[in-house]
């Protein structure tokens, strides 16, 4: 999975979010202070509240 700085991600953020959408794969997201977040296409993150629940 791909790591990129706060930063990065706001100065980038449509490309972020085309690379996302595009490839189907997660980019982690981590700010100065050392917390994560993870972008995900919704298609993704339907399919795997899907397989939560199952």
């Amino acid at each position: 999975m791909k790591s990129v700085s706060l930063k990065q991600f706001r100065n980038h953020f449509e490309a972020f979010v085309d690379k996302v959408l595009t490839s189907q794969k997660p980019i982690k997201v981590k700010s100065q202070s050392g917390k994560e977040i993870i972008l995900i296409s919704f298609s993704d993150w339907e399919r795997e509240q899907e397989t939560l629940y199952v």
